[in-house]
């Protein structure tokens, strides 16, 4: 079961709890069950897309976390998947500008690696959100050099 299908579960759980309390109160505030009816349509009514809108905005939370966790060669070697997670440290603290080659190959490995000249790509897994490509770190070298990296999706 996805995370998102999950969440949607929880939410109709949720308004389907807050439905039974507004009875439960309702029916201790309101005697007659006329008046009890109408409060409780009214009550729920007015609930539903307050539910709703919550329900919504956590789900898109959800889809759209992207967690940034400090470079650490063995992550990085380990959990090919989870590399997007320590790519904005890497690009931010230009972490790799000013290395050479062999220091790049030493420190990330070649598992993921596509060198194409002085153009090496890493991948680094798919985002999170709403992407259908995987995603590289590109590192681009000039006489030996670290000079540019930088992210894309493919």
């Amino acid at each position: 079961m996805t995370s998102s299908v999950l969440i949607l579960c929880v939410a109709i759980l949720v308004y389907i709890l807050c439905v039974y309390a507004l009875k439960r109160i309702w029916k201790r505030l309101i005697k007659n069950n006329e008046g009890r009816e109408l409060a409780t349509l009214v009550s729920a009514l007015l609930l539903i897309p307050v539910v709703l809108y919550l329900s919504f905005h956590i789900w898109l939370f959800s889809i759209l976390y992207y967690p940034q966790k400090d470079f650490e060669a063995k992550k990085w070697n380990d959990d090919i998947e989870g590399r997007y997670e320590m790519t904005y440290n890497i690009i931010s603290d230009s972490l790799l500008v000013g290395k050479t080659k062999e220091d790049i190959r030493i420190l990330l490995g070649a598992k993921g690696l596509e060198i194409e000249g002085d153009k090496w790509t890493y991948y680094i897994g798919f985002l999170p959100g709403f992407h259908i490509d995987p995603s590289v770190l590109c590192i681009e070298f000039k006489n030996d050099r670290v000079v540019k990296v930088y992210q894309y999706e493919t």
